[in-house]
């Protein structure tokens, strides 16, 4: 047991300053700590707050209710992307796939266009080239023949003129013969007028035999 001569526990503490001058200068008022005293407990308090209570619970299983809906939305959605992102490979692979298949078809397009252009232009100056010789070769032929045909031509002329005036020589000759032969025994029968009448038929038959002689030739 503490003895009377040690200090209350409600007195204030000594720090070695008189206790006037501890608390000089504090003017704050601290207020009570404890708590309030407790209220009285009724039925209506009671009553309100099984009413606050099941209100709660209803409230709590909406939103439930609506959080498993909410859920069962989200996993739908979740399984309706994973499908559309299912589908979407499938398709996206599908697609490459024709790409690939549709550029190694213009790629064998334009390989054999290029072999076909490749052999055309070939083809074609071949063509050209063949066409150029044919054309120089039928010049040549075209210019032999016109020569061939002018010097026929020069050669026929020549002997035509020849033959004709030596039948022309030789008809001269033969008349002359036969006039002189005849001329004796015709002088006293033959007139003026049948001089010119024989010479009018030996013309004609000289203009026969010319005829006849181109004819010939």
């Amino acid at each position: 047991m503490a003895s009377d001569s040690e200090p209350h526990s409600d007195a204030a503490p000594d720090f070695g300053v008189p206790a006037s001058e501890q608390y000089a200068g504090i003017t704050t008022v601290i207020p009570h700590t404890r708590p309030p005293p407790p209220q009285p407990f009724f039925a209506d308090d009671v009553f309100n707050f099984q009413g606050r209570f099941h209100r709660a619970q209803r409230d709590m299983a909406d939103q439930n209710a609506t959080m498993k809906g909410q859920k069962e939305m989200i996993n739908e959605l979740r399984t309706n992307n994973s499908n559309l992102l299912e589908a979407n490979k499938v398709q996206q692979a599908d697609f490459l796939q024709g790409l690939k298949s549709h550029e190694d078809s213009l790629k064998s397009l334009g390989t054999k266009i290029e072999h076909q252009d490749t052999t055309l232009s070939r083809g074609l100056q071949g063509f050209l080239d063949a066409k150029e010789q044919y054309s120089n070769r039928l010049r040549e032929l075209n210019q032999a023949h016109e020569a061939e045909l002018e010097r026929l031509e020069r050669r026929h002329e020549k002997e035509r003129e020849e033959a004709e005036a030596k039948y022309q020589g030789a008809l001269r000759e033969k008349f002359a013969a036969e006039l002189a032969q005849d001329k004796a025994a015709q002088e006293s029968r033959y007139t003026i007028d049948d001089l010119n009448c024989e010479l009018t038929r030996v013309r004609q038959r000289l203009q026969d035999t010319k005829k006849q002689s181109e004819n010939d030739l």
